[in-house]
């Protein structure tokens, strides 16, 4: 009986053994690499997966000269305003939008003026500048919360006239002032005007109506152009 209890502890230990040998001769030494590779597509990336290779990029920084010279949104670009100077420039990947900032030393005023390809996200502001309506802010008192019907805020907000309708009496329409001593005591708009595939958006502070439109007027596309 004693002898069969001791042979039991020996298979028992030399099992035990074997399990630990096995398991070592499994284990992987540091200097195999056991990663394996991804696999690549033989095919070429479609248009689409490129758009979304592209999604998440941080915008690039560019100087004024390399803004002018992008294609093709650098065709719709203001002359520097009087007076103002140039804040920053930036050309965003993943919308396809080039956007510069020019300030006015010393004082509030700015005008930011933004570049993209015409998409479904605009079409709901898209206006014909006979229907007053949906742009003329002279028909909404501030607080425009209260004065604006909640079916018309989207395109009250920040209309967008078709290039070739666009006039003086329409930007003129956009301007409205504020008392505000902390802030641009000058007209203030916001408004995007469509050109064929492209839109420029802009809001501006302290900015004459009259030489935003003398510059939306000049652009590809406008009534001056066509």
């Amino acid at each position: 009986m004693k002898r069969t209890h001791i042979q039991g502890l020996l298979l028992g230990g030399l099992a035990a053994a074997c399990l630990l040998v096995a398991l070592l001769l499994a284990r992987p030494s540091p200097a195999e690499d056991t990663s394996r590779p991804e696999p690549t597509s033989a095919l070429p990336l479609s248009s689409n997966q490129q758009v979304r290779k592209q999604q998440g990029e941080p915008p690039q920084a560019l100087t004024l000269p390399q803004a002018q010279a992008m294609a093709p949104q650098g065709a719709y670009l203001p002359d520097t305003p009087q007076g103002f100077q140039l804040e920053s420039a930036y050309y965003d990947p993943t919308e396809d939008c080039l956007t510069l900032l020019w300030t006015r030393p010393g004082a509030y005023d700015e005008l930011r003026w933004s570049i993209s390809p015409y998409g479904a996200s605009h079409a709901p502001r898209l206006t014909a500048v006979a229907d007053l309506e949906n742009y003329d802010l002279s028909r909404y008192p501030i607080p425009r919360a209260d004065s604006v019907p909640e079916a018309l805020r989207e395109v009250v907000d920040h209309p967008i006239f078709p290039g070739e309708e666009l006039s003086q009496e329409a930007v003129q329409r956009r301007a409205y002032t504020l008392k505000d001593a902390g802030d641009s005591q000058g007209p203030r708009m916001s408004f995007g005007v469509r050109y064929g595939d492209m839109v420029v958006e802009l809001t501006a502070k302290g900015v004459d109506p009259g030489w935003v439109y003398g510059q939306l007027a000049t652009l590809p596309g406008s009534a001056d152009q066509t």
